[in-house]
This record gives structure tokens, C-alpha cells and sequence, in this order.
């Protein structure tokens, strides 16, 4: 960005001043924070040459640069723009445009990144894993990161099917890395191989409790995702979602407990009848819902969810893992192939 900050003026009082800067996969942000006897401060910042600033909505900017464009927001303070110049090298005079950010209170966040959203999504099943929903939601976390927001995942540990950590992990509280930009949030859960209805609902609530008490340590998001097929992962979610004050989305890979009930998991008619009320529940609270097939869609819409709150979003393919061959005749012999 090259912006130059030529620094504050202050009504009264001396302050102790103190800037963090931030790196991120697609950008950076400053911080500054001003201690002091004053009411305002004023940060001022010289943007660089070459480069316009606009404003747009209540706090949102956009540095632009030919047909590059950088959209950020101040998180504190008032923006306002003015035609400035600055000393350039060897004392040259330059025409200029400067950012002003009054604070009022002492602090004032600029993130210069070409982020759009921060995501935070909640899975049960994430890489190294290999299972369905593990590698569907690594790729739209992927893709996410790609087209320049922050994804954040809350998972647990792997050890999808057999209930053993994978080697390199341990179960403990909590433990970040990052997968191709994607900062993955992997916390204590209790541990069974996927077997038994009344041990794995015990993994799942577990995981709900987890993802519920990190809620607070994790950067606040502008969205929040719960997938299923269990929906206690859902139920994280949109306790995230009230505790963030962000709107959840609900991400529907399965009916469940219809599942349950059709493959003879569970029969008892009371749990049935309480899960699918939490079930529609979770519908009618969601901002947004995403079935991976259109006949989902029906059954919700049958069920009384508005089709306009659905979107069908099925599984695809990555392209770019496939290529063109030429053809192996000698597979196709041993396969039995003609033609």
C-alpha cells in the first residue's frame, strides 16, 4: 500500500503511542493506540502516489490504482479525505491525497487487505481426514482464501474412521495451523471410532461444547457455518452465531435425524421427534440454508423453509487436478475396453 503516516495532533496532553502491524495471506493492517489527556487525536495518513482513495458505506475505503483496487475499513474513528502533499525523496514537494482518522477513544484500526468477509466455519471433519465432508469443506475453504477472504475453521483433531489421533497430533485444548491460508482452530473433543450411536453422540456433543467455550478466543467473524450430517455442529453454530451477533448459515449434506431413522439407527420415538424439532429450529433460525441436492431442497420446502432461504450448492470437481492423455492401450486391453 505505501502509505506514510507523518503522525497525530493532539488538542492537549503529551501520548505514548504505540503501532502493531498485522501480515496476513492477502494484506496487512495497522493499529495505533494513543494514551493521553487528550479528548481527539488525529492520524493522518499520506497515501502513497499513484494511488486514489475513495470512501463507501459508514466505514468502508477502497485505495485504487489504475485497475488495482484494496478495500478495507476502519474499525475505529471517523474517515474523512483531503488533498495534502508530502516531502518526497531529496525534499520534492508531491501532490498527494491524506487519509485523516479522528479517535476518540485512544485507538484506531486500519486492516489494508483485500478482504471481503472473515469466515468462520464449523466442522467436525476437516483435512487430514479424507471422508466427504472433509474434503468439501477444505475446498470451499480453499476457494474462499483464493478469491481473498479469511477463513477461519474450528475442527477437532483428526481421527475420522477409527477414533485414533493421527500421527503428529494430540487431543488437547487447542492448537492453530494453517493449510493453504486456511487458519484451522483444532480443539479437545472425546475420541471413538465412528461406531455406536450413544459414543459417537457423545463425540458430537463434546465437539458442540468445545466449539461453543473457543467462541470467545477466535476472532470475530462476519458470518459463521455449520454443517451437518449432525446437526449438533449446526447447534455450535448458531450459539457462535448470537454470542458474535453474526448471521449463521446451515450447511445441509444430510437430513439428519431422517438418516438415522431410515437406516434403523435410531428408533425411539420421543429422541426422533426431539431432534427433528431442533432440527427445524436451526431452518428457521438460519439466515441462509445450503443443500448439496435439490431433492433436499423439496423435502425442506415440504417441511414449511421458505425455497427463497434455500440455495442448492452441489458437490463438484477441481478441473485443475485433471488433464488430458493420451490413450493407454494397454490398460485398455487389460480392462477389456473397445474402441
Amino acid at each position: 500500500v505505501n502509505a506514510k503516516h507523518d503522525g497525530y495532533h493532539w488538542l492537549k496532553g503529551k501520548p505514548v503511542h504505540e503501532r502493531t502491524w498485522r501480515f496476513y495471506r492477502n494484506g496487512l493492517s495497522v493499529e495505533d493506540k494513543v494514551q493521553g489527556k487528550q479528548k481527539v487525536a488525529e492520524a493522518r495518513f499520506h497515501i502513497h502516489p499513484g494511488w486514489t482513495i475513495e470512501l463507501f458505506g459508514k466505514r468502508g475505503l477502497a485505495l485504487l490504482s489504475g485497475k488495482k483496487r484494496v478495500s478495507f475499513e476502519v474499525e475505529d474513528g471517523f474517515p474523512f479525505i483531503e488533498k495534502t502533499y508530502y516531502y518526497h525523496e531529496f525534499g520534492k514537494s508531491v501532490s498527494n491525497t491524506c487519509l485523516i482518522l479522528k479517535l476518540h477513544r485512544g485507538k484506531a484500526g486500519i486492516p489494508f487487505r483485500g478482504i471481503d468477509m472473515h469466515i468462520l466455519f464449523l466442522t467436525d471433519n476437516f483435512p487430514p481426514e479424507v471422508n466427504a465432508p472433509a474434503s468439501r469443506t477444505y475446498e470451499h475453504c480453499r476457494e474462499w482464501t483464493r478469491a481473498g477472504h479469511k477463513v477461519t475453521v474450528v475442527t477437532c483433531f483428526p481421527n475420522f474412521p477409527k477414533g485414533k489421533i493421527f500421527p503428529g497430533y494430540r487431543n488437547k485444548l487447542w492448537q492453530v495451523e494453517f493449510m493453504d491460508g486456511i487458519r484451522v482452530v483444532r480443539l479437545w473433543t472425546y475420541i471413538t471410532a465412528n461406531e455406536g450411536f450413544f459414543k459417537r453422540t457423545i463425540d458430537y456433543l463434546s465437539f458442540m461444547v468445545s466449539a461453543v467455550m473457543a467462541s470467545p478466543f477466535i476472532e470475530k467473524a462476519d458470518i459463521v457455518i455449520g454443517t451437518s450430517p449432525q446437526f449438533f455442529t449446526v447447534c455450535a453454530a448458531f450459539i457462535v452465531s448470537r454470542i458474535m451477533r453474526i448471521p449463521f448459515i446451515f450447511e445441509v449434506r444430510d437430513l439428519w435425524p431422517e438418516s438415522l431413522k431410515a437406516v434403523g439407527a435410531l428408533k425411539n420415538a420421543v429422541i426422533l421427534r426431539s431432534l427433528e424439532y431442533i432440527e427445524m429450529f436451526l431452518y428457521r433460525r438460519a439466515s441462509k440454508v445450503i443443500s448439496v441436492t435439490n431433492s433436499f431442497k423439496e423435502n425442506l420446502v415440504k417441511r414449511g423453509i421458505s425455497p427463497e432461504k434455500i440455495a442448492v450448492i452441489k458437490n463438484g470437481v477441481d478441473l485443475t487436478r485433471f488433464k488430458p492423455m493420451e490413450r493407454d492401450y494397454e490398460l485398455k486391453k487389460a480392462i477389456g475396453l473397445k474402441g
